[in-house]
């Protein structure tokens, strides 16, 4: 045999008892137990840390809670604490001036029915506001009004 196909010989018998004794470590630690309700803990964890919240809301199914200005209530929509904002939607059951307020991020507000005023502008259904981020107003709902809303948790009531 010559010296070159001795060599190639001796390097597939190594590679082989490597193989054997890779194959026969993998094989000889103990598996790890997995606990039967891993899947359903996952599952759970995800939906709290994202918070999700139905694709679809029906106007039926929507749960209408006082929000924290006085004589409105709410519907919320959608919370997404990563980005720090809330769609909602929002109706007067009075009128109701706000207190003046800071927007952290930018407001957007689309009118449904009835009306809010802003600055001397009334606006009506399909109408659509938007506040810039750092922006101050404090508008007036009109008892009866309705509108969808996306803002910032952080509004700073002043």
């Amino acid at each position: 045999m010559k010296q070159e196909e001795f060599n190639q010989e001796n390097i597939n018998q190594e590679e082989s008892k490597e193989k054997l004794a890779l194959t026969a470590i993998a094989y000889a630690e103990t598996s790890l137990g997995v606990s039967t309700n891993l899947k359903q803990r996952l599952f759970n964890r995800i939906r709290q840390e994202a918070e999700v919240l139905e694709f679809v809301k029906l106007g039926a199914d929507l749960k209408w809670k006082p929000h924290p200005v006085k004589g409105l209530q709410m519907a919320i929509l959608k919370i997404d604490r990563p980005k720090r904002e809330l769609s909602a939607l929002v109706r007067a059951e009075v009128t109701v001036e706000y207190s003046l307020h800071r927007h952290e991020i930018g407001e957007e507000i689309l009118m449904i029915e009835g009306e809010l005023i802003e600055n001397g502008i009334i606006y009506r259904a399909g109408d659509y506001l938007h506040s810039v981020a750092g922006s101050l107003h404090a508008p007036t709902a009109m008892a009866g009004c309705m509108f969808f809303v996306r803002t910032s948790l952080d509004d700073v009531f002043l």
